[in-house]
């Protein structure tokens, strides 16, 4: 099937990774779903792709952080608006700078909610759609911070940690049949949720991500680190003595 037949929904399309991703498959001829909270932000752009690529983008705007929100209604507004679906890809994240493990209840189930528990609504919903259909690609995206958990972003690193967990799984019930599923675990990427943090290292472009995710689409990758290196830095972490580890400020 060429580009231009293909059609995607991304989930947190409005800014960063998931904004550049949008422009990659728009590129490549792709109709997709644009869904984030702010109809505007959405609205702008699905409006420039449009303008730029002439492809189809319908805005769909969500509220991930409602604990009312139900993956499979989604997945039924995306196949109206779309008819098949090739490939979904749920970018939305939510961090607080006040995550330290001991925030108040709203904040604790905000970023339980946003970072896992309505990725797992979409992604499943979207995994019972690809089995009828016998085929499709399920994206997650998680983050260096689920292998290293620290004093920072706490609620967020599990909930990355147990996404990431939830996608190896779904891979391994998947393994028969031609459902792809993959998840990256990215390292610092210069969006607004990095900015101004104190990093270990440089922060890469929303679009080389997007490149990267694009060119691995057909491709069994299981749970892909982006940079590469940051397996290896991970690894090195997660192997320090403890009271080394604990004195770490990063």
């Amino acid at each position: 099937m060429s580009d231009e037949a293909k059609s995607a929904v991304i989930v947190g399309a409005s800014s960063g990774v998931g904004r550049a991703l949008a422009g990659a498959l728009a590129a490549r001829g792709w109709k997709l779903v644009l869904s984030a909270r702010d109809r505007r932000d959405l609205d702008a752009v699905a409006a420039d792709l449009n303008l730029r690529f002439n492809v189809a983008c319908e805005p769909l705007p969500v509220d991930l952080s409602n604990c009312d929100f139900a993956g499979e209604t989604f997945c039924e507004q995306c196949v109206s608006a779309l008819g098949e679906i090739d490939a979904l890809f749920y970018v939305a994240g939510a961090i607080d700078d006040h995550d330290d493990g001991s925030t108040d209840d709203e904040t604790t189930l905000k970023l339980a909610q946003v970072n896992y528990v309505s990725a797992v609504k979409t992604l499943g919903a979207f995994a019972k759609l690809f089995e009828q259909c016998g085929r499709g690609t399920l994206v997650g995206f998680s983050s260096i911070a689920a292998a290293v958990p620290r004093r920072q972003n706490v609620v967020y690193s599990s909930a990355k940690a147990g996404l990431e967990t939830y996608l190896r799984g779904l891979r391994h019930r998947f393994a028969d049949i031609p459902v792809l599923v993959q998840g990256y675990a990215l390292g610092y990427v210069d969006t607004a949720m990095a900015y101004g943090k104190k990093l270990l290292l440089p922060a890469v472009s929303p679009d080389a991500v997007a490149n990267e995710v694009v060119r691995n689409l057909n491709r069994d990758i299981g749970i892909k680190y982006y940079p590469s290196y940051w397996r290896l830095i991970t690894l090195a972490l997660r192997l320090l003595p403890w009271f080394i580890y604990k004195r770490l400020r990063f």
